[in-house]
């Protein structure tokens, strides 16, 4: 949609100005208006400053009047930079002159507004200059986005500057700021926006200065920071690369968020991408904190009294990043000392934990105290708990030498139990065990804690429901478990009965359900579950999609589910009478089709169908029939169904109303492919013609496919002409087809009028002894001779050439020449020399050679030369019987007037005179 910001008129006291050209500077800052004054033959250019556009008042103020002249009409921005405008005087009468705005990116009269600039000879400048295209709206152009990306730049200047210099408004760059090649490149040092200017000065003497903005886009700025360290122990680091809401990619696989977190060394990377295709990418190397590291060289164990607490662990030394801190822990972990050397220890495994400067903590040890008896463990076997049943178990193997009586605790010491080292019964958890006999000599599990886990029972992973028909047993339940343990047995009757390894029961009425789910160990999962009871059927009314291109056919099925015992109905849909209108329906289901009939109401948008015979049931998402739409203009259009009061009834056998479910469609209409070209091209034999047709609407991209009236193809966007031959004229037609298979078909009509030939065309020299009339033939609309007269034909008086311009009623330009050549009779033999006038190479064997004729008999020496119009020899000869015969440079010389020059002697020997005779010959073809 197309909407305005205001208007305005262009008015003063006594004024009111009539705008009808508009056109912009190249670099877009002003706003050139045509137009004339109160009807009348006077026409005016305006200047708007365009950065005041959304303010009315301010836009109006910066109006300068740059221009008057006779009624000024259409304006075109073309390549060279300029703005031309046509005339036209009142009536249809179209000036034959373009005035010029020389300067249109300059502020007020400094554009430089010239009146009558060009002259069409002969011609006439059209209203609008339909036939100017604007290539390009800025002087250059530009490649690039994002800051540190390399800009090109493309200018657009014709002809081509004898110089050019590039002022990038970046002056942060340095030296790089600037630069004078025509095809320049510049990287930007920030994001923002740029003032790009180019300056630049033509072979004729003319300077250009123009300007555009160039947006460049800010990259993202992650900062992961500088590369740091994890300690090996574990640990996690959060990588934080948050720097705006961009789209954020990292070398793990993360994808979407700023941070991750991570406990292993590497490199790390993340690449921050934003809208607009700008990324930067930064990156982290993460490595591990050395460990400390422990020397056992003086390490001293000594071992305890059976019963007694006199063990020692000492000796041991910690090297790596201090300063250091340490604890022990027993075989339960509870901390027992915070010093490198630990005394009074009782029998058991005592593991040091070292904290460095690095905050890493490094484990060393078990060191384990044994004491003097012969208590030995010789293993321990352990089966955790399931199902929170308190069944699990530890089984301690033991043996001593001298005791007959061994006492077993798997509390690390606390209680002692004369069980045989069985222990059953136990919840998960972590258990020390110790073995002691009467003396209260000790042994202890090397590998304490010993760790019981929880074995979970059956989990639920879904349970799915089929609801019951009202007097039905058509229900189901679905139970989907896994469990740790192969065999699962299932129960819907709260465990009466059970079926294995099959969670599906079927045929339930509605009601409740207590579920049980068992393994094989006899952990259970019980839950309920409720089969609800379907009271009514529904019949579902669905109306389809469909997407056609405009002016095409849709189809919109109508399908139907729970369609069961249906004896008639009758049924209204409404659709969008803008987009579409209805022409009734096709496919009908073979058991609807003899009664199926429709009422089409298109004022309303809206169509009835209706059907009754006997009662038919037909399977779900069964097709009744297509609705058929013809499409009219894009857009898209709902096809609903009225569900209010009596609009749409469906009844069964017994006459009763089934309630339906409606669901809407709808159609989608694409755009159309619209394409602007001209009806017909007129155009003279031997111009060039570039047709381009303007895509004003379409489906994303388009491709293009000519005929021509040969029944050639082209698959080109233009059609492009170069020396255009009346045998080139016919009907062009064009189809073009966008992305979604939409097409339109357009044609032109190509006219080649011939070029003019004046009637005297075809003589290329009139030899005559007195005046002739030369006409260039009747019906022209112009002639200009090179005399300057400008009637159909001129009389020649004098040798020359004689040429002619002559425009044909289309406008076509040809024209011709001849030479016209008076005759004179020949000289007499005077001095010795005949020299002819004239001669004609032509190969006719009549005066084909410019020759020198001699009476005498005393020439003793002669040299003849024969010079062109610029000065160069063509010829020479010192044999009087050699002729020149027009060529130079073994190619024929141009028809014209030459000079010669004639070096001879007269006179006996020893008495010769010396003598010089010139003058011009005609070479005719």
């Amino acid at each position: 949609m197309v909407s305005f910001l205001y208007y305005f008129k262009i008015r003063d006291a006594t004024n009111l100005w009539s705008p009808i050209g508009a056109e912009f500077s190249p670099d877009s800052k002003y706003l050139y208006i045509s137009g004339v004054k109160n009807s009348s033959d006077t026409g005016f250019v305006f200047q708007f400053d365009m950065q005041h556009i959304e303010d009315s008042t301010s836009f109006l103020q910066s109006r300068i009047l740059v221009g008057l002249d006779k009624r000024l009409w259409g304006m075109q921005l073309a390549r060279d930079g300029k703005i031309y405008i046509t005339g036209r005087h009142k009536g249809l009468h179209y000036t034959p002159y373009l005035s010029v705005i020389n300067d249109p990116w300059k502020h007020g009269t400094d554009c430089n507004f010239e009146t009558e600039a060009i002259y069409l000879t002969p011609g006439r400048g059209q209203g609008m200059l339909t036939k100017i295209f604007p290539y390009f709206l800025f002087r250059f152009d530009y490649e690039g986005i994002c800051e540190g990306d390399t800009f090109y730049f493309d200018p657009w200047f014709v002809p081509d500057p004898t110089y050019i210099e590039w002022n990038f408004g970046d002056p942060a760059s340095g030296a790089n700021n600037t630069s004078a090649i025509p095809n320049a490149t510049h990287i930007f040092t920030d994001g923002g926006t740029y003032e790009v200017s180019v300056y630049v000065e033509y072979p004729n003497g003319r300077i250009e200065e123009t300007s555009r903005k160039v947006e460049v886009e800010y990259k993202p700025e992650p900062d992961l920071g500088p590369d740091t360290s994890l300690c090996k122990s574990g640990g996690d680091i959060i990588l934080n690369a948050e720097c705006g809401p961009h789209l954020y990619s990292w070398s793990t696989g993360a994808f979407g968020t700023s941070q991750i977190t991570v406990s292993d060394t590497g490199w790390y990377w993340v690449n921050v991408e934003n809208d607009y295709g700008c990324f930067e990418i930064d990156s982290i190397y993460i490595s591990y904190f050395p460990s400390a590291e422990i020397d056992t060289t003086n390490l001293l164990i000594s071992p305890t009294t059976c019963g007694g607490s006199m063990g020692v662990v000492k000796g041991l030394e910690i090297s790596g990043h201090p300063p250091f801190s340490y604890l022990w822990t027993d075989d339960l972990g509870d901390t027992i000392a915070n010093t490198i050397d630990i005394f009074h220890l009782p029998v058991g495994n005592y593991t040091l934990l070292v904290t460095d400067g690095n905050s890493c903590i490094t484990e060393f040890g078990p060191y384990t105290i044994h004491d003097a008896g012969d208590v030995l463990i010789e293993d321990v076997e352990y089966a955790s708990e399931q199902c929170n049943q308190q069944n699990g178990s530890i089984t301690v193997t033991a043996v001593a030498g001298l005791s007959d009586m061994l006492f077993y605790s798997i509390d690390n010491g606390a209680t002692y139990y004369t069980n045989q080292g069985v222990f059953t019964g136990l919840s998960a958890g972590s258990y020390a065990v110790r073995v002691r006999d009467s003396s209260d000599c000790q042994d202890v599990y090397l590998q304490n804690p010993v760790i019981l886990e929880n074995i979970p029972g059956p989990q639920i992973d879904d349970v799915i429901i089929t609801p019951s028909t009202s007097g039905q047993n058509n229900g189901a339940i679905e139970i989907l478990a896994s469990s740790g343990n192969d065999t699962l047995y299932y129960s819907n009757d709260n465990g009466n009965t059970f079926q294995v390894n099959n969670g599906w029961f079927p045929f339930l009425s509605p009601g409740f359900y207590t579920c049980v789910v068992v393994d094989e160990i006899g952990c259970d999962t019980t839950f309920i579950v409720e089969v609800p009871e379907e009271v009514t059927i529904r019949l579902q009314a669905v109306a389809g999609d469909d997407e056609v291109c405009p002016g095409n056919t849709a189809f919109v099925p109508l399908l139907v589910s729970n369609f069961n015992d249906v004896a008639c109905f009758k049924t209204t849909l409404l659709y969008n009478k803008d987009f579409l209108t209805c022409s009734g329906f096709a496919n009908a289901h073979a058991l609807l089709e003899d009664s199926l009939e429709a009422l089409l109401f298109p004022v309303e948008g809206k169509i009835e169908l209706s059907w009754s015979s006997a009662a038919i049931s037909l399977p779900d998402n069964t097709l009744m029939a297509d609705l058929v739409f013809e499409s009219i203009d894009p857009g898209m259009s709902l096809v609903e169904w009225d569900g209010s009061a009596g609009a749409s009834l469906f009844q069964n056998s017994t006459g009763l109303t089934i309630p339906v479910d409606y669901y809407t469609g709808n159609v989608k209409i694409y755009n159309e492919v619209s394409i602007l070209l001209s009806n017909s091209e007129e155009i003279c034999q031997g111009e060039s013609l570039e047709i381009e047709p303007l895509i004003l609407s379409s489906n994303g991209d388009v491709s293009y496919l000519w005929t021509y009236p040969n029944g050639d193809t082209s698959d080109s966007e233009t059609l492009n002409f170069n020396n255009i031959q009346e045998g080139q004229s016919g009907t062009y037609s064009l189809i073009v087809s966008d992305t979604l298979d939409c097409q339109s078909e357009v044609s032109v009509d190509v006219i080649v009028y011939p070029l003019p030939i004046p009637d005297f065309a075809g003589e290329d020299t009139i030899v005559t002894e007195e005046a002739v009339e030369i006409d260039a033939g009747a019906d022209y609309a112009t002639y200009l001779w090179n005399t300057g007269e400008s009637t159909q034909w001129i009389t020649a008086n004098y040798d020359g050439w004689y040429g002619v311009i002559i425009e044909s009623q289309q406008g076509c330009m040809g024209e011709d020449s001849v030479y016209v050549l008076f005759f004179i009779p020949p000289e007499p033999i005077y001095e010795n020399f005949y020299v002819p006038n004239a001669f004609s190479p032509e190969g006719d064997g009549l005066n084909d050679e410019f020759k020198v004729i001699s009476n005498s008999e005393n020439i003793s020496a002669f040299h003849i030369y024969i010079y062109n119009r610029w000065g160069a020899l063509v010829f020479e000869s010192k044999e009087m019987s050699l002729g020149w015969d027009g060529e130079y440079k073994r190619k024929p010389a141009p028809q014209g007037i030459y000079v010669y020059k004639i070096e001879y002697s007269v006179g006996t020997s020893g008495q010769e005179e010396s003598r010089v005779k010139s003058g011009t010959v005609m070479l005719v073809r």
